[in-house]
């Protein structure tokens, strides 16, 4: 099981607005062993958020929310999470 987060708003704690937004990390839940590993990869630690998850046969697809940098996708092996490739969008 995967589950992404972050936050796009910028609210942050101090009066009058300000602060920060959160940062993406995508999280695997092995129901075996009932444990959380955080599995974000390095390329889409700078953004704000994961924006979508989904399994497509033998891959996770990912894709991050847009920050100072491009939003990102990528494609992750289920049979091993550190196998991946990782594509940049403009648009």
């Amino acid at each position: 099981m995967f589950f992404g987060a972050g936050s796009t708003l910028g609210g942050g704690g101090t009066l009058g607005g300000g602060g920060s937004a959160g940062r993406a990390c995508l999280w695997a839940y092995s129901r075996a062993t009932q444990t959380f590993t955080q599995v974000t990869l390095s390329e889409m630690l700078a953004d704000p958020s994961i924006r979508e998850l989904a399994i497509l046969g033998d891959k996770l697809v990912v894709s991050s929310a847009a920050s100072t940098q491009q939003s990102k996708v990528a494609l992750l092996s289920l049979d091993n999470l550190a196998s991946y490739s990782v594509a940049g969008n403009a648009g």
